[in-house]
Parts: structure tokens; C-alpha cells; sequence
């Protein structure tokens, strides 16, 4: 009788914040323009449970799912510049996506020199479409929307990458992640070195 595969479950979470400071410069009628700048604020949070199974040459199939929550808010706005300049409204917007995929990699304990993955997944947004903008002119009521990008209700996910481990305990890694769905098309490419303990 064949002995089964050994599992180990993990559970991750992870939380990020960006402060920053966004400036937008607009033309305006007579060859004048506007320029403002204003904070913008992400605050990213997730949390995902896996079960790797452990194969043949120190090789993992690691089926996962999670959820994701990020929650941008936009300062409010005023510009100078004329007649023709806007206020617009503070604005806060939070996106929720769920996910579930599978990665083949080779083990975190193998002894190998290259560490190389790849994964195949999907994602559903559950709330948070699009973010709007509502604005007005100086000294006008705030009636001028502007609609943002929507996101795909569901995109299929692949990542890829490898690792290379120095005797000194440091990892170079490189990973290119990409995600697709109806009208929303992503892409990334992450290269960098990290340090194992």
C-alpha cells in the first residue's frame, strides 16, 4: 500500500498602510491649469488558510482560499485657479475580494538551492465596484460625478516565480503575478531579496 502524502495547514495574515500625497494638475479654458495636491490613505488587510501537501522530491500542492479587504479614502479637494476650478468631496471606498487557488512549489524545508512556484487561482469581488467622485465648481453645490473604473466580478489569478537561496541565510526572489476578468486586466513583477531565520 502506497503511504499517504504528509499535509501541514497554514494560516496567514497580513495588514498594510500607505500614507500618501497625491498632487493632480488639470488644464482649464484660457491656457490656465489647476494643480492640488491631497492625501490618499490604503489600509489593506488579509487572511488565508492552506493545506500543503507534501509529494514526491520535495515538491508541495498547496490548495488555498482567503479573503481581502482594502480601504482607500481620498482627502478632500480644492483648487485654485479661476471660475473654472472644482471642489471635490472627501471620499472613502472599501473593496472586498475573495480567493482560492492552488500552488505547486518546492518545499519551504527542502535543502535545494532554487526554489521555484507557480499557482492558478480566481478571485470574487463581493462588494465595493467602482470608486466615484463627486465635485462642484468653486462656490456651486456639489452635483458633477465622475464614475470610476469598474472591477471585474470575477478574474481568474497566476503567479510564478523562483527563489535563490545563498548559504548566508539571504533569499533573491523574483515573481510575476497577473490577473484578468472582463474589462480588468492586471500585471506585476516583484524581483528582491529577503532574509530567512
Amino acid at each position: 500500500m502506497a503511504a499517504m502524502p504528509q499535509a501541514t495547514s497554514e494560516l496567514a495574515h497580513r495588514s498594510l498602510y500607505d500614507g500618501s500625497d497625491a498632487r493632480t494638475t488639470r488644464a482649464l479654458p484660457g491656457a490656465s491649469s489647476a494643480t492640488e495636491r491631497y492625501g490618499l490613505h490604503n489600509w489593506a488587510s488579509d487572511v488565508s488558510v492552506g493545506y500543503a501537501l507534501a509529494m514526491a522530491n520535495d515538491w508541495t500542492l498547496t490548495p488555498k482560499v482567503g479573503v481581502t479587504y482594502v480601504r482607500t479614502t481620498r482627502d478632500r479637494v480644492s483648487e485654485a485657479g479661476g471660475p473654472f476650478a472644482l471642489t471635490v468631496a472627501r471620499n472613502r471606498h472599501v473593496t472586498g475580494f475573495t480567493d482560492a487557488g492552488v500552488t505547486f512549489a518546492r518545499s519551504e524545508t527542502s535543502d535545494a538551492v532554487f526554489r521555484p512556484y507557480i499557482g492558478f487561482g480566481a478571485r470574487t469581488r463581493i462588494n465595493g465596484k467602482r470608486a466615484d467622485a463627486i465635485a462642484g465648481y468653486v462656490g456651486a453645490p456639489l452635483t458633477l460625478t465622475a464614475l470610476g473604473a469598474p472591477r471585474a466580478q470575477l478574474a481568474g489569478t497566476a503567479s510564478a516565480g523562483v527563489a535563490y537561496c545563498l548559504p548566508t541565510g539571504v533569499e533573491l526572489f523574483s515573481t510575476v503575478e497577473a490577473q484578468t476578468g472582463r474589462d480588468d486586466h492586471r500585471e506585476s513583477i516583484s524581483t528582491g531579496a529577503r532574509l530567512r531565520f
